[in-house]
């Protein structure tokens, strides 16, 4: 492949430069106009972050720690260095305690590498790198936090040539190499944003090719960490002045590039014979890219650019161009392509000094994914023989599909025309019970299914019911199969309670001893105390059905008595004092005079 011959090629490396012949204070044209100026002779428009204060910014130094695996001694000689330029920058170009956010301005911010690539017919590739000195962390913004990536890197160098690399990007002194020197290329731009850019042809504003934004070109929202590339169609009547601006978020510019030098080479050629394809072997959600390999010796890479027909086009990977097989497999970084959506891609070739290609055919593809769920089988709601409060129980059945993951229930409300998802359920669950209703008033409600990749079912039928009424809440009886039990033994009670609502909650207490196996339910079993004398013992049931509740109770009687003999009758007196009267049965079992106790029994 022909090589570009740019007359700007030369000072490239110098655009990584420090920044050591920027002056601090610049006079911006604007092309917009309606920008006010920020007091340093720069522009700053109403929208424009609020500068930071040389305290705020201090401040915000202080605070920062040292990454994991840097020394900290290190981190702090780089933070103390910082400091001290910016303490010196801040009170002398502001003339105050604030630095003044802007776009980058100075010759050290112009892209040394804008070229226009003539693609026959009239059309012109305009290419060239991002140059924003001491962002770098790649985030639009020079700030403090751009002191931690020359700690990460530090003493580490990079070849001269690569001058687009995430260490360049680092370096802005030149020296190929990250260090100290590279803190005044922060201290130098402090507070410079950059949202994209500008770009005319003879003066004129060229508009924005589709992306979201006001700028020409608008800045990616997830650079990486190399320096960011851009490109630009125009279709032009032959050799013109074509200058780039770079902008801030509130439409103020920078400094304006030189003009762009027309290239006598070509970019990386198109990618030809890009193909889309999906299928089971593929896999589900996924799409899988093929195309013919490029030529050109000096070629770096591919990128990948995809649609779903709605937003405009987003660059979704990158790939080395030393990739064998060359191919990609499309899964929307593993959270899988969406079911029933036709996805478009183009590719274009990168070479290694960051020129891009015109894209290559398009091609489309939808991604394989299993049939979805078969609706759940007919609905059913009813309220007929649920004795439960203003409630409506509503059942469904299973659905077939070998990736099932639940259901969703729908319900449309009295008076309303529109269903709105009731509740989701999981795929062993096939009845519910709707409570709380209003009597008197019909609900409506449908179904359908849904498997692990979000595919939904049809509905099913729908069915509609009124709610039960409601019947109040009462405990009808309480019962055990032993009254009397012995402490400490291995006896149980079983304790059952009879009530008008059965779908109540429902609690057990004791005066004393436990409840093996949980104190809830209409049913439990009750253990004796495990050590103790002979007592009697209050079991209380309390239920709550969220509207009203209830409570009743019965007693057991607890012995030591190894033998329990025969059961006493009520009628008998066992009181031996002359002239007492007969005492209450519960008197007697401190004295273990009672050791049976039938309830059934009279008295």
């Amino acid at each position: 492949m022909k090589r570009l011959i740019l007359v700007a090629l030369i000072v490239l490396l110098a655009s990584c430069g420090g920044g050591g012949n920027q002056p601090s204070n610049v006079s911006l044209q604007s092309r917009h106009g309606g920008q006010a100026s920020d007091g340093n002779g720069g522009l700053q428009a109403a929208n424009e972050p609020a500068p930071q204060s040389l305290d705020e910014a201090m401040a915000e130094l202080d605070a920062l720690q040292a990454p994991e695996g840097v020394d900290a001694a290190l981190f702090q000689e780089l933070k103390d260095a910082l400091a001290s330029q910016l303490a010196s920058r801040i009170s002398v170009s502001a003339g105050a305690a604030k630095a003044a956010s802007q776009p980058p301005a100075g010759d050290a911010n112009k892209p040394a590498d804008l070229a226009l690539v003539d693609m026959g017919e009239g059309e012109y590739l305009l290419l060239w790198h991002e140059v924003n000195v001491g962002d770098y962390d790649n985030n639009g913004t020079v700030g403090i936090a751009d002191i931690t990536p020359i700690a990460m890197h530090y003493n580490e160098t990079y070849d001269a040539e690569d001058v687009n690399c995430a260490l360049a990007l680092i370096d802005s002194s030149g020296n190929q190499t990250v260090d100290i020197s590279d803190i005044t290329g922060i201290a130098m731009n402090f507070g410079t944003s950059l949202a994209g850019y500008n770009v005319y042809v003879d003066g004129a504003l060229q508009p924005n090719q589709g992306d979201p934004g006001d700028l020409s070109v608008m800045r990616p929202a997830d650079p990486g960490s190399e320096r960011v590339s851009y490109r630009y169609s125009l279709m032009l009547g032959g050799v013109v002045n074509v200058t780039v601006a770079p902008a801030d978020a509130g439409g103020a510019e920078g400094v304006e590039s030189d003009p762009a030098q027309l290239g006598t080479g070509d970019a990386p050629a198109a990618p030809r014979d890009l193909s889309a394809s999906a299928s089971q072997a593929i896999g589900p959600g996924r799409i899988l890219l093929t195309w013919t390999p490029n030529t050109e010796d000096d070629l770096k890479s591919y990128r990948l650019y995809r649609t779903d027909g709605v937003a405009a086009y987003e660059q979704v990977a990158t790939i080395s161009s030393t990739t064998f097989p060359l191919m990609y497999t499309d899964d929307n970084d593993e959270a899988l392509l969406e079911s029933g959506v036709e996805y478009t891609y183009y590719l274009t070739a990168v070479d290694e000094d960051g020129f891009e290609s015109a894209p290559s055919n398009e091609a489309a593809q939808t991604a394989f994914f299993p049939a979805p769920p078969t609706a759940p089988t007919p609905i059913d709601a009813t309220s007929e023989d649920i004795p439960y409060s203003y409630s409506i129980e509503v059942s469904w059945g299973e659905s077939e599909s070998d990736y099932l993951d639940g259901y969703e229930i729908w319900r449309k409300d009295p008076g309303e025309t529109e269903f709105a998802l009731w509740v989701p359920a999981d795929k062993s669950t096939h009845t519910l019970l709707n409570s709380g209703l209003t009597e008197g008033e019909t609900y409506t409600y449908k179904a359908r299914a849904f498997d692990i990749f979000g595919q939904y079912s049809d509905f099913s039928g729908e069915a509609s019911a009124l709610p039960s009424l409601y019947i109040p809440l009462e405990i009808y009886s309480v019962t055990t199969d032993q009254t009397t039990l012995q402490v400490g033994s291995t006896e149980r009670a079983h304790l059952v309670v009879d009530l008008s609502n059965p779908s109540a909650t429902i609690t057990w207490e004791a005066t004393d001893g436990s409840f093996d196996g949980g104190d809830t339910g209409v049913a439990v079993t009750y253990a004796p105390p495990g050590s103790g004398s002979a007592k009697r013992v209050t079991v209380t049931v309390t239920a709550n059905d969220g509207i009203s509740e209830d409570s009743d109770s019965l007693d057991l009687i607890i012995t030591t008595l190894p033998n329990l003999g025969a059961a006493i009758d009520f009628a008998l007196p066992c009181w031996s004092q002359p002239n007492e009267p007969y005492k209450p049965f519960s008197d007697f079992i401190a004295d273990r005079c009672v050791v049976l106790l039938d309830f059934g029994s009279s008295g």
